[in-house]
């Protein structure tokens, strides 16, 4: 949860909202320099007209979906914080891209602004359009007596996002008029200069040029626009980036909010500011709104990827925590060989459609690994074979090797690219398998045994909370209670499991004898433990290892040697 200590309303301007008030700006200021030709396509289709767009992305947007019906010219100049994303967007609109430095004077021939200057002189039908030049503000009007209607004139605070300026200045024109008392708040990056000084360093902002060295996309400036009426703004915060991205990364986990970077800058400065707010004897409770005015889906290959985080270090302590807790704390040192997977079943490529069913429906498996002179060559899918009888494409006599029935795993193969999975892969790399995969196949490291085949369900068994982890090899609870089947090709018997071992554990009579019992010969499986002696039902047949007890002598190892012939652990 949020710490909020008065009441916080958000508004989220996008990308409905604000899309079409833009374009309605965009429709305006066309009509300003061309007159009505905007209203006339086919006419408008022969001017060749480009359309130059200094922008961090979402004005090239607006203007492309606007402009597509109008053949159009489009030239977006972006700064190179922007993300892949919408680059692709822009792209999948016919929009040429030029890339400009983040930190760039705005008087420097490769600023955004001095780039698209230039190719306005030097191309037929040109026109720049520059949001910092805009002057009808009527658009952000409209989402300011949204604002007045939402909360009927009781609002203290108003969170806006500074970048061309056009949005704070018309909302905070608006409001001031319809609300006399609220408060305007504006946010941007640390290394901005709208609010103030040389990044937030002192001086006259009108002249203060900042590092623009930030991430954060859709807000800040190196220069102040014309578009910006500080005079309108009762306080500036600045935000960091790690602040911006995690603060994000909350609102999606915590609250379901799948906003954008700088909406998480929004949020955390209304966060820091409720924070800051003393407590007095009055009864009433401030209210804050927050225009929450970009979205996570423009932010896949950044703010969602958890690697980029890392990467460039804007993930905070406690995103830092939840995000190692998720990908590896939570199975502390555990391996594959952890789950205790019981033998693999499998067939040759002879084996006919009809007993591979069979098999699958029998042990109510979804896929059989499939073994050509021991060396694992695909696997057999339960739906797969049943789609492909369906259509007529195999039949039950066709042989698993042939018509298609099975998927190889094939050297140089654009998919089904086989990933070596062994009893000593951590569990948090088999996470990340099961992030693209359905099942894996668990072989020796060099492929010449295939040994058990684990599922995603084996995944969610291991992080079953009612399960204390105890003893070093207990994965942070994660410890399965198996059952083998008793058929003619299984290894061990089928055995009650009143006193499982995974039972023991749950009661609280075991503690560290984990190696103990797994990894020695037992008769009735006596064992101590700190809750005394006992016995578990079920009796193993006789088994026998060469290696010392320890961490990575079990089930799968002692099969992988030839040494076993029944156990109940393993």
């Amino acid at each position: 949860m949020l710490p909020w200590q008065h009441d916080i309303w958000s508004i989220n301007a996008y990308p409905a909202f604000l899309i079409v008030r833009k374009r309605n700006n965009i429709l305006q200021f066309l009509s300003s320099y061309f007159g009505q030709l905007y209203l006339m396509p086919d006419l408008l289709a022969h001017m060749d007209l480009t359309l130059i767009i200094p922008t961090s992305g979402n004005l090239g947007i607006s203007v492309a979906t606007l402009a597509a019906k109008r053949h159009c010219r489009i030239i977006a100049i972006l700064p190179e914080r922007t993300s892949n994303d919408r680059i692709s967007l822009l792209k999948a609109l016919g929009v040429e891209i030029l890339r400009s430095p983040n930190e760039v004077r705005p008087e420097a021939p490769e600023s955004a602004h001095s780039v698209a200057a230039r190719l306005a002189e030097q191309l037929p039908n040109a026109v720049v359009l520059d949001e910092t030049k805009l002057r009808d503000l009527t658009a952000y009007h409209d989402l300011a007596e949204e604002i007045v209607q939402q909360t009927k004139l009781s609002v203290d605070h108003v969170f806006v996002g500074a970048a061309s300026g056009a949005m704070l200045t018309g909302v905070a024109q608006y409001l001031k008029k319809k609300i006399p008392g609220v408060k305007i708040i504006g946010v941007e990056p640390t290394d901005s200069v709208l609010g103030g000084g040389d990044g937030g360093s002192g001086g006259e902002a009108k002249t203060g040029r900042g590092a623009a060295d930030w991430k954060i996309e859709d807000l800040g400036s190196n220069v102040v626009p014309d578009s910006l009426d500080r005079s309108l703004v009762d306080e500036w915060i600045k935000v960091s980036d790690k602040e911006a991205y995690s603060m994000a990364r909350r609102l999606i986990r915590d609250e379901g909010i799948l906003c954008g970077p700088s909406s998480g800058a929004l949020v955390a400065a209304a966060a820091r500011h409720a924070g800051a707010i003393t407590a007095d004897h009055s009864t009433h409770t401030p209210q804050s709104v927050v225009i929450l005015n970009d979205s996570c889906k423009s932010y896949t290959s950044t703010l969602l990827s958890d690697d980029w985080l890392f990467e460039n270090d804007l993930a905070d302590d406690l995103i830092t925590s939840e995000l190692q807790y998720l990908s590896q704390n939570r199975y502390r040192a555990a391996s594959v060989e952890d789950l205790q997977l019981p033998a693999a079943v499998t067939i040759p490529p002879t084996a006919s459609v009809s007993h591979a069913l069979d098999l699958m429906l029998e042990r109510e498996y979804s896929q059989l690994p499939v073994l050509k002179n021991r060396k694992l060559v695909g696997y057999v899918s339960l739906s797969a074979l049943q789609d492909r009888l369906g259509n007529g494409s195999i039949k039950l006599s066709d042989t698993v090797g042939s018509n298609d029935a099975m998927f190889s795993f094939k050297k140089g193969a654009a998919t089904n690219k086989y990933e070596v999975i062994t009893p000593d892969t951590s569990l948090a790399d088999l996470a990340k398998f099961f992030e693209k995969n359905s099942f894996a196949v668990i072989t020796d490291a060099n492929r010449k045994w295939c040994l058990g085949v684990a599922t995603k369900l084996e995944g969610l068994v291991l992080d079953n909370s009612d399960l204390e982890p105890k003893g070093a090899l207990e994965a942070g609870g994660i410890i399965k209670d198996i059952v083998y089947d008793f058929r003619k090709d299984a290894l061990s018997p089928r055995i009650p499991t009143n006193w499982s071992l995974h039972l023991c554990r749950q009661e609280g009579h075991l503690e560290h004898c984990w190696p103990e019992t797994r990894s020695v010969a037992m008769n009735s499986i006596d064992h101590p433990h700190s809750g005394g002696n006992h016995q578990h039902i079920g009796k193993a047949s006789k088994m026998a290892h060469d290696s010392p007890v320890g961490q990575k002598v079990g089930l799968i190892a002692a099969r992988r040697a030839g040494k076993v012939q029944g156990c109940l652990h393993g």
